[in-house]
């Protein structure tokens, strides 16, 4: 991730001298592959940038309110030749539907991504040294569900073609639209991730999203997979991470119960992905690790629970227990595992390799 970022400083830099966010500053001799060569690179190259500052901790370096940059042309790249569109040829994809189609929609979903960054960033930093202003333009931000919404009606509007991913075949059109319908719905599931996140959502609002992303790769052919290659494994990892903040907080029984059981699922889908994916090699060996200690940290609870005949929580340093009050205990013994059950807080060296687990780099 930090070689990344500092290639997106170099980028950013050459674009900044050349003007390359305006298609107006452009030279006026460049041809029309030229120019959508540059249109590919600068959106691309846009994407990255929210991307890596929606799973890492980088910023944004240029906001799309300032570009003047259209979007690739929607078509195939055969029929954009040194003569312009030629709409004598016909597309070799099914239906009309180019594989640009899908391209320019995730491009809108990264845009929108870019202005949720604000509050995702304010819920994520828990030392904000920046001062308040007293006047700001997004104390009223769009709610969460109104965003969430509209990109759901932009998703239903999308052909079927780029909804629907089919298994691998020897159409290299074919393979291409289920591709991008493949890297839509995971966009269209990170968009969702961290809206919620952004609105302060529960754990178990957190597991129900990470659980849907989760099954929503797993529901892909292996082969698109890979081909999204290092974003998936941030993606992956990204949902770990949001989990992961959970436990700081403390979780009852069922919560940890939930996140446990979507922590597994996605060791399960890392896994299947290891093979073609060498630099992610053992992240699930890790993850079950990780998961095997929590539950050796529980157990440990409930028999000191059992032994002193107490329904107790883990202090925040994990150094001790205490009462949680009288009329407790049958509560405690009950087996049922509800929301009103005792917190418990995990010790943090329980937890400091957190991180490291998610080390796919």
């Amino acid at each position: 991730m930090t070689e990344s970022q500092y290639h997106l400083s170099q980028y950013h830099s050459f674009v900044a001298v050349a003007s390359l966010h305006d298609e107006n500053e452009w030279p006026r001799d460049l041809g029309p592959i030229e120019i959508e060569e540059r249109r590919r690179l600068f959106w691309s190259a846009y994407t990255l940038d929210v991307f890596t500052s929606v799973i890492g901790k980088g910023v944004v370096r240029g906001s799309e309110a300032a570009f003047n940059v259209c979007y690739p042309t929607e078509a195939d790249d055969e029929d954009i030749g040194g003569a312009g569109m030629n709409p004598s040829r016909s597309h070799s994809a099914p239906h009309d539907t180019t594989w640009m189609r899908g391209w320019n929609f995730v491009t809108d979903l990264y845009r929108i991504l870019e202005h949720t960054l604000y509050g995702f960033r304010r819920l994520r930093s828990k030392d904000h040294r920046t001062p308040l202003i007293p006047v700001t333009f997004f104390d009223c931000p769009v709610s969460q569900n109104a965003v969430l919404d509209h990109v759901m009606t932009m998703y239903q509007e999308l052909p079927a073609s780029l909804k629907a991913t089919k298994p691998v075949t020897n159409c290299w059109a074919e393979n291409l639209l289920s591709f991008q319908a493949a890297n839509i719905a995971a966009t269209v599931q990170l968009v969702r991730m961290v809206l919620f996140t952004t609105e302060g959502s529960n754990v178990e609002q957190k597991c129900r999203i990470a659980s849907d992303l989760v099954r929503t790769f797993a529901s892909v052919p292996t082969a698109y997979l890979r081909a999204i290659s290092s974003p998936l494994l941030h993606h992956l990892t990204g949902i770990g991470m949001v989990l992961g903040s959970a436990f700081h907080d403390g979780l009852t029984q069922s919560s940890y119960g939930n996140i446990r059981t979507v922590l597994l699922e996605l060791a399960e889908l890392i896994s299947h992905l290891e093979t073609g994916l060498q630099y992610s090699a053992g992240t699930s060996d890790k993850l079950r690790t990780q998961v095997e200690s929590i539950d050796e940290f529980w157990r440990m609870q409930e028999q000191t629970k059992a032994s002193f005949g107490l329904d107790t929580t883990v202090d925040a340093e994990g150094t001790g227990i205490r009462p949680t009050g009288p009329g407790q205990d049958d509560q405690a013994h009950s087996g049922q595992l509800n929301e009103d059950s005792p917190h418990f807080h995990f010790p943090t060296e329980l937890l400091e390799n957190w991180t490291w687990v998610f080390d796919c780099t």
